[in-house]
């Protein structure tokens, strides 16, 4: 029997955290007011008005066959996410065997009450993929005011 030397590919995922996603006419989307990987903040609680996840995901057809879900955490706190059926049905692969999905989470508010780390996670057929960045917010030394409004703006 030959070994199998085909290399298994790793699925990939990017989450990107922003304030809203607009779809466009074209089909396009823009993602308004994309959140830093580290933002200070002078008081906790902290509100962000509204907290959105746009997630780009890249595997072969067998790894995103099936559900999916998407939780979207601060701390270990699951705080928002979506369930999909069978994401990746319907979907050609390119030449490499690969298939590319995009998901969008137009959230709400997100209160944050203590210096944390948002993520975002996906877990296909039990198997869960944790984001490989995060949004970190921090209390900042700067004097205590009541600030409420868009993170990374001052």
């Amino acid at each position: 029997m030959k070994p199998n030397n085909k290399k298994e590919t790793p699925l990939v995922f990017y989450p990107t955290f922003c304030e809203t996603i607009r779809p466009e006419a074209n089909g396009q989307f823009t993602y308004i007011g994309v959140f830093q990987s580290s933002i200070s903040v002078d008081v906790f609680p902290y509100e962000f008005h509204q907290f959105s996840v746009a997630i780009a995901v890249i595997g072969t057809p067998d790894q995103l066959a099936g559900d999916v879900k998407i939780s979207v955490c601060v701390d270990d706190r699951i705080v928002g996410g979506a369930s999909i059926d069978g994401s990746a049905e319907g979907l050609t692969p390119n030449e490499d065997g690969l298939v590319f999905c995009n998901f969008h989470i137009i959230g709400n508010e997100l209160i944050v009450h203590k210096p944390s780390s948002i993520t975002a996670n996906i877990t296909i057929n039990g198997v869960t993929y944790v984001s490989p960045n995060s949004v970190r917010l921090r209390k900042s030394g700067a004097k205590p005011s009541a600030q409420k409004g868009r993170a990374g703006t001052r």
